[in-house]
């Protein structure tokens, strides 16, 4: 079984929610508050289930992702 595709990913309800609650709590619009937000999308190939694992806020222009979570 294949990975979903980039369009198909961002077409999930799972992933849009993650993206938008991420986008949210960057405070894009609030120059002094504003930071990068973000997490890892995985995805089951048996059971087709998609989650999303959010990191720890990160900074102004950076967000490290050099450590994912393992997921069962």
């Amino acid at each position: 079984m294949e990975a979903p595709s980039a369009s198909e990913l961002q077409a999930d309800p799972t992933v849009q929610a993650a993206f938008a609650a991420a986008w949210a709590d960057s405070f894009p619009d609030d120059p002094q508050l504003r930071h990068e937000e973000g997490g890892f999308i995985y995805y089951n190939p048996t059971t087709r289930f998609i989650s999303f694992r959010r990191t720890p806020p990160g900074l102004r222009s950076e967000l490290d992702l050099s450590n994912p979570p393992t997921v069962r």
